[in-house]
């Protein structure tokens, strides 16, 4: 499944009929409808992060439905993420959310008995290595969700679907109208795989 902005009311409209579904921000003030399959990204990829307004994004919202919230991170930086789980995954796991851990260039451990998802990110390189891949392997052996971060075309969508459950992208932020009849020819042509 892929996770997106509901910016539109067409894209909502998707998401209504549950073929896409909805990664929600800090940043956006839309509200989670009832029926969405969703998750709450935490906004760290962006210098202006504020954890006050992330909180704040995960207490207006109910954790009843949601797949995932995702701890904060640095993008392609093993420790500092490593660090940042420790101190923000018992907000999460306080507000009653299951954890995702990002993956990171450099990884090498897993809180696996304290996560839901794996979240494959970091750089570009990483997310296509052989070490990423492994990791997701390990995730649905344990039968963790896994979800891939930056997923912005057929091909990368194709190839996560090998290890995911699920990815997000900003495909659909620039020419939702246009975008939208695309991303569901991808999800319509792993379905006849599947």
């Amino acid at each position: 499944m892929y996770l997106a902005n509901p910016s539109t009311p067409t894209v909502r409209a998707a998401m209504d009929a549950g073929w896409l579904g909805c990664m929600a921000t800090p940043a956006q003030g839309n509200r989670i409808r009832p029926a969405w399959t969703w998750a709450m990204d935490n906004g760290c990829w962006s210098s202006a992060w504020k954890a006050g307004k992330w909180v704040s994004a995960l207490e207006r919202n109910d954790p009843a439905g949601c797949l995932f919230a995702v701890v904060p991170d640095a993008v392609a930086d093993a420790a500092e993420t490593g660090r940042r789980w420790d101190i923000w995954s018992p907000v999460v796991r306080e507000l009653g959310y299951p954890l995702a851990f990002v993956l990171q260039d450099g990884c090498e451990r897993v809180p696996w008995d304290d996560i839901a998802c794996l979240f494959v990110g970091g750089s570009t390189e990483y997310k296509m290595s052989d070490d990423a891949y492994r990791w997701t392997i390990r995730a649905k052996r344990r039968g963790k969700w896994v979800h891939w971060g930056r997923v912005n075309s057929r091909r990368r969508f194709a190839a996560t679907a090998l290890t995911g459950d699920s990815a997000d992208g900003t495909y659909l932020a620039f020419g939702p109208d246009v975008n939208l009849p695309r991303l569901r020819s991808w999800t319509n042509t792993l379905e006849l795989v599947v």
